[in-house]
């Protein structure tokens, strides 16, 4: 994790470049992130949303 926000870009792309070789490759074959939801006056909440490969259907309306 970077110490300073000036170093966010950085990371993040240094990230992207390993998880778009890894795709290509053939090492990953699925992305999700996880992370937790905050709203006042009620508990933490835990959300799951994959990223790879593509889910067309979130974008359907």
């Amino acid at each position: 994790m970077p110490s300073q926000s000036t170093d966010i870009p950085r990371t993040a792309d240094g990230i992207a470049a390993i998880l778009y070789a890894r795709i290509a490759n053939g090492t990953i074959d699925r992305l999700h992130t996880i992370h937790t939801r905050w709203q006042a006056g009620k508990p933490l909440t835990v959300e799951r949303h994959r990223l790879f490969p593509l889910d067309i259907t979130a974008f359907a309306e």
